[in-house]
């Protein structure tokens, strides 16, 4: 009686602690998604137009905009092979870009750079661009002030708790 007992108590210890690291990993990925989609936004020409519309078309500014979102959702989640897992010296993890944009300095402490967390990374943004994709397009056309608080905490609920540092 008492070894199945144990048997239970580490079998749910073990899926606790599984779906505890896999919102870890989506709760690092939303809020790289919206790093990475602030980052191509602000670097994109901001002079640019498209045409939108049906008969009566008009110019918008491409930058931010709908298409613009579309494109850079594509490819977003190959942005998670430059960030690697960092841990605290309290054991709280988080994931930090480690391949610099453009020149710019980074800071690396505590950093475990390898391709396992890059692909369980990668996945995790699969994740949450298929899961939401729409709610990503509306926080940036509404031009929410805190998307990564609205998208990684209050819509998708992955960055609660001990993860709720935005």
């Amino acid at each position: 009686m008492k070894g199945s007992f144990f048997l239970a108590f580490i079998i749910y210890f073990s899926l606790v602690y599984r779906a505890e690291s896999g919102r870890e990993v989506l709760c690092g990925a939303c809020k790289a998604i919206i790093d990475e989609l602030d980052y191509a936004i602000k670097h994109t020409d901001q002079k640019k137009t498209i045409d939108i519309g049906g008969r009566e078309t008009r110019a918008v500014k491409y930058a931010g905009s709908e298409t613009h979102l579309i494109e850079l959702m594509e490819n977003i989640c190959d942005e998670m092979n430059n960030y690697a897992l960092s841990e605290d010296g309290g054991g709280r993890k988080s994931y930090v870009r480690f391949n610099s944009r453009a020149g710019e300095s980074v800071t690396l402490n505590n950093v475990k750079i390898d391709s396992s967390t890059m692909k369980e990374l990668k996945d995790a943004c699969s994740t949450v661009i298929s899961a939401y994709d729409d709610d990503i397009l509306d926080l940036y056309i509404s031009k929410t002030r805190d998307k990564k608080k609205q998208l990684c905490s209050s819509l998708s609920g992955y960055c609660t708790g001990s993860r709720s540092e935005l």
